[in-house]
């Protein structure tokens, strides 16, 4: 499964303490788990692997991993969750399974990445207190059941675990040196000039092969992609003021010549720029 298809399925919202005279023992999560420290200082086994989480730190469990929440003394904020909608007909909580009997494979769902690979067993994170406003809407939309509270816990997971995925695909590509968002910045700021590689690398003192290879690992995309499709989304914007006629949106989107403009815009949006206006 790829990262980009994940649809998680909300199925339990839940705060809880944790005090030195509480006892747990070792589970097995027959859904996902995600647990966040809210005050206080967590401990936990996890995949027999001691786990410590600060407040702020929050950690994401897999389905079919044992872990125990040791003596402590801390506040949690815990979901219970699927990264599809695969199960969305049990809506009820699933019991965890005690670690010490037999279980049958067949009830862990399981789900493995192909890309994000952090999230196929178990993965902590610290400082990520800017999620605290999410945990809290989850919290409200589980807890009210409002119309359509399942669609909204759905989005806000989602939300939940792209940042914690941009998280650590930075920490992972993390480079002093680069300064992806800076160029990304200056790309959008200046997408109606000539940019290439060797002119970002000029800007930004890289070696232009240096800048083209970590901007496509990080991104995705090499450089003259992202300019491309960038150029042609503004020039949707443009088209549909009606404002310009489209050799005008062309040289202002940093085309300059229209019939270049034409083929692209056709080959990324799937109609010409004429088409694309009267729709």
């Amino acid at each position: 499964m790829k990262f980009k298809d994940v649809s998680p399925f909300i199925r339990f919202v839940q705060r809880f303490d944790v005090t030195m005279n509480s006892l747990f023992q070792t589970q097995i999560a027959v859904d996902a788990r995600l647990f966040y420290v809210t005050d206080g200082c967590g401990l936990m086994e996890v995949a027999s692997k001691p786990v410590k989480l600060e407040a702020g730190g929050l950690i994401v469990i897999n389905s079919g991993v044992q872990y125990r929440i040791l003596h402590s003394k801390a506040a949690f904020f815990a979901v219970n969750f699927d990264f599809t909608r695969d199960y969305s007909d049990l809506s009820m909580p699933i019991p965890p399974l005690d670690a010490a009997k037999p279980f049958d494979d067949a009830v862990i769902h399981k789900t493995f990445f192909d890309d994000a690979k952090y999230f196929n067993q178990f993965k902590t994170f610290e400082n990520c207190g800017a999620l605290s406003d999410l945990f809290d809407r989850m919290e409200s939309e589980y807890c009210k059941k409002l119309p359509y509270f399942e669609n909204e816990l759905t989005a806000t997971m989602t939300s939940v675990l792209a940042r914690l995925a941009r998280k650590t695909a930075k920490n992972e590509t993390k480079d002093d040196r680069f300064d992806i968002e800076g160029i990304i910045t200056y790309i959008q700021e200046h997408y109606d000039e000539p940019l290439d590689n060797r002119k970002l690398a000029e800007v930004f003192h890289y070696h232009p092969n240096y800048l083209s290879g970590k901007f496509r690992e990080i991104i995705g995309k090499p450089v003259h992609r992202y300019l491309l499709e960038f150029r042609i989304l503004k020039a949707c914007s443009m088209i549909k003021t009606n404002r310009f006629n489209l050799s005008e949106v062309a040289e202002a989107c940093g085309f300059c010549d229209p019939n270049y403009f034409s083929r692209y815009f056709k080959k990324i949006i799937g109609v010409s720029p004429s088409e694309f206006t009267a729709t």
